[in-house]
């Protein structure tokens, strides 16, 4: 398996005037831990994850440092600290030394590098620009596919971004689901708002790919609970 087979191909990403505000909103609206920034051509410039956003006056968690260590430190890193925990838009607050793959990079290759880098996603590029991501939870069920036997199809990369275009015209958000296109069937994963979408999830895999197998992993949100939570 590549990396192009497993990932998430919907990526939410920012620019890097985009503002902080935003980029948080983002975060809760689409139930993600980072957003790659990017440029207009899609070539990564940075990313924002739940680590860049932690030290900020606003939550009530920023920290001072102490007098030894500012003292002492290096005035490099005190600079760098100091605009990620006021700077306004996601340029200011962004890592960026972004650790990205290739499309065609082996899914080992990619599991070793987020053990090696200690991260828990990396962005997918094809020719430099992003096509998609693939996280932890990403190579987890690729690891349930191995334990299986599960093998790509020859088509996937192309059923999979038809699977995910027809989602799109459904309105369903491709950002939560993960779609597998294995030679025995197909594995769906992620999260959707209603039973409804679940149906209609199946029907765009059908429509591409006919009879199929699926097996259903995806689950289903309830919104009324989340609506009644966020009122609280």
């Amino acid at each position: 398996m590549k990396a192009k087979d497993i990932m998430t191909v919907a990526v939410v990403t920012a620019a890097p005037e985009t503002p902080v505000e935003s980029i948080v909103k983002s975060m809760l609206d689409h139930r993600i831990s980072a957003i790659p920034i990017v440029d207009d051509e899609q070539r990564v410039l940075g990313i924002v994850s739940e680590g860049d956003l932690m030290n900020r006056p606003e939550a009530q968690t920023y920290r001072r440092r102490s007098w030894w260590l500012s003292m002492f430190g290096d005035p490099h890193r005190r600079e760098a600290d100091f605009e990620k925990a006021f700077g306004r838009t996601a340029a200011d607050v962004m890592t960026r030394k972004v650790v990205t793959v290739h499309e065609d990079d082996t899914v080992g290759s990619v599991a070793e590098t987020l053990e090696r880098r200690h991260i828990k996603r990396v962005p997918v590029v094809r020719d430099g620009r992003l096509v998609g991501i693939v996280s932890r939870s990403n190579l987890l069920q690729c690891v349930g596919q191995l334990y299986k036997g599960g093998v790509p199809d020859d088509d996937s990369a192309a059923q999979r971004k038809e699977i995910y275009a027809r989602l799109s015209e459904a309105g369903i958000r491709t950002y939560a689901i993960n779609v597998i296109v294995l030679a025995n069937g197909v594995e769906l994963w992620g999260i959707v708002d209603s039973a409804e979408q679940v149906k209609i999830v199946k029907m765009a895999v059908a429509s591409v790919l006919g009879d199929k197998p699926i097996q259903d992993h995806l689950a289903v949100l309830d919104t009324r609970a989340a609506a009644v939570r966020a009122g609280m």
